[in-house]
């Protein structure tokens, strides 16, 4: 996404030997909007609905809007994630639009040039 280094987690800067739900818990915890790159894939990977699950209640807890489903493949979503507006980045000719909309929610600007979603998740 462009984004500076420690805005942006992923399992892979998880800690080597800490415990997985803690490490997702922690990662929803302390980030300010979770964003949901949705896919077939997405919906086959326990730990991502274990991370959609506590970014929806967190969302609730805090009473501010927190998740951000992004649609990287056409895919049934269950309507927890439905009824939220989302990004569609099922085209590669919108990314660059929608990738900046998400940046602008995140106070970022524009999209950093490059920018591609890779094929596979990096988890």
């Amino acid at each position: 996404m462009g984004v500076e280094p420690g805005r942006l987690k992923t399992p892979s800067d998880f800690k080597p030997g800490s415990v997985l739900p803690a490490e997702f818990e922690r990662a929803v915890a302390s980030s300010r909007y979770t964003a949901l790159v949705l896919s077939p894939a997405f919906f086959d990977d326990r730990w991502a609905e274990f991370t959609d699950l506590l970014a929806a209640f967190a969302s609730v807890a805090g009473q501010r809007e927190r998740v951000v489903p992004v649609v990287y493949r056409e895919c049934p979503l269950p309507l927890r994630i439905d009824f939220r507006v989302k990004l569609d980045c099922t085209e590669p000719g919108r990314w660059d639009t929608e990738v900046a909309r998400l940046r602008a929610l995140q106070g970022l600007r524009g999209v950093r040039a490059g920018f591609r979603f890779s094929q596979r998740a990096p988890w």
